[in-house]
């Protein structure tokens, strides 16, 4: 039972062929013995045991104990405790080393929490008391330990996320998996400066785990506030997911569809830059303040930054292209009604819809951003198109009066009562242009 020894031939019933694993298991067990480890396997503890095994495929026990990421200050699993450390090295290495015991801190210590093992020169096993949460205040892997842990390795499956990006499209990595996860998305032929773990707190490195594309070192940075500098690339859990977006209406402060996230918003404008643009700034551009960037996520196209904003009261100043979410814009029903008329035949346009109708219905070539917004008394009420300049209007005062520079663009009817009730606002209007000049003469 402690692998210093094996049999195959002296067990009950003499050799044993094709069994499965669960049938190998139990007649070690019947026997008061256990399946040898993969280590004591190649340990050659095994060999000259007998039924001529030595070069067949054997089962092997499932692990009760791994190495885990050398450098790393964590497991896949958990740290094997302190009365079973000596014992789990013993079983992955096949033979005894020295051991210590004590209480370590910081990286000028150099020890891991938990139970480790110290490959060539010195050989030797040690089991650090100092188990802290705060990753700030346990022990620190100087680079040379390996630590030891429990039962199998847990695979992480991780991928880099939006260079220069802050989010994830899928979930963060934790803190115990970034290091493994880094590693094994390292690009071909990369070597990182220093092997272990950079945590701290700064303000431009993305907040949790991320790789450093100047030297590769692998980053975990507890500051939630953080902002990216453009030189760290997220480390994501799971396959990257494709944002499906599409680019708005040039000079909207609208989509057709429904806004792209801030999570995903420079993923979606990477994807969307055009064949040969180059960004003098990577980053996603945050602001609160801005008063000529549409609200949400947009795309500058006379620089192609990726910018986001929270200002609900920010207008389009016409050089930024909303991005939305979907395939396409989709498209407006709607047409140019009667010129100088202040309500619609059929339905009215919406605001949001306003500029892309216009800019279809315009002339080629006489397409016009932004839209002008506001409450007017000389427009008439809701979406208009200028008619000389071809300039998209949404009056907000639904007193207005059209003072005949404007064409109502109006929505197609999807509805006989929409018609009915479109036609009613027509003949009120009408009625009151009447009454007003009966009064005046």
């Amino acid at each position: 039972m402690d692998g210093s020894s094996a049999e195959s031939a002296n067990l009950q019933g003499g050799c044993q062929y094709e069994k499965t694993f669960a049938e190998a298991e139990a007649i070690c067990y019947d026997n008061g013995m256990r399946l040898c480890s993969e280590a004591e396997i190649n340990s050659d503890v095994a060999c000259g045991s007998g039924c001529g095994f030595d070069g067949q495929q054997v089962w092997v026990a499932e692990p009760l104990y791994h190495f885990g990421l050398t450098a790393s200050d964590y497991c896949s699993t958990e740290s094997v405790s302190d009365d079973q450390c000596l014992e789990a090295v013993k079983y992955l290495r096949g033979t005894d080393y020295g051991f210590e015991v004590g209480s370590w801190s910081g990286k000028d210590e150099g020890k891991p929490p938990g139970c480790s093992w110290h490959g060539p020169p010195n050989y030797r096993v040690v089991y650090n008391t100092n188990l802290d949460d705060i990753a700030t205040a346990h022990g620190f892997n100087n680079g040379e330990f390996t630590p030891v842990c429990t039962g199998a390795a847990i695979p992480v499956a991780a991928h880099l996320g939006i260079p220069a990006s802050d989010y994830c499209s899928t979930a963060d990595v934790s803190i115990e998996s970034c290091l493994q996860a880094g590693r094994n998305i390292l690009p071909d032929g990369a070597e990182p400066d220093d092997p272990t773990l950079n945590y701290g707190t700064w303000p431009d490195v993305p907040h949790g785990c991320s790789m450093n594309m100047s030297n590769y070192r692998i980053v975990y940075n507890t500051n939630s506030e953080a902002l990216n500098n453009g030189n760290f690339q997220p480390i994501c859990t799971g396959t990257m997911i494709q944002p499906v977006a599409h680019l708005g209406v040039l000079g909207s402060d609208y989509c057709s569809t429904a806004d792209v996230s801030i999570q995903d918003c420079l993923h979606a404008g990477h994807n969307l830059l055009p064949e040969g643009a180059e960004q003098a700034d990577q980053t996603l551009f945050i602001t609160t303040e801005a008063k000529t960037v549409p609200q949400g996520c947009s795309m500058d196209t006379s620089n192609y930054r990726i910018l986001y904003s929270s200002n609900p009261n920010a207008r389009n100043d016409g050089r930024y292209q909303p991005i939305c979410t979907g395939s396409g814009i989709v498209p407006v029903s709607a047409h140019l009604d009667t010129q100088a008329l202040d309500h619609c035949s059929s339905a009215p346009v919406p605001i949001e819809s306003c500029l892309q109708a216009v800019r279809d219905l315009a002339p080629p070539g006489q397409e016009q951003v932004p839209l002008t917004s506001g409450s007017s008394t000389n427009k008439p009420p809701g979406c208009s198109m200028e008619t000389e300049t071809h300039t998209a209007h949404f009056n907000t005062a639904n007193s207005g009066h059209n003072d005949g520079t404007f064409t109502l663009v109006c929505g197609d009817a999807s509805s006989v009562q929409e018609e009915v009730d479109a036609m009613q606002e027509v003949i009120e209007d009408l009625v009151g242009r009447v009454e007003a000049l009966e009064d005046h003469i």
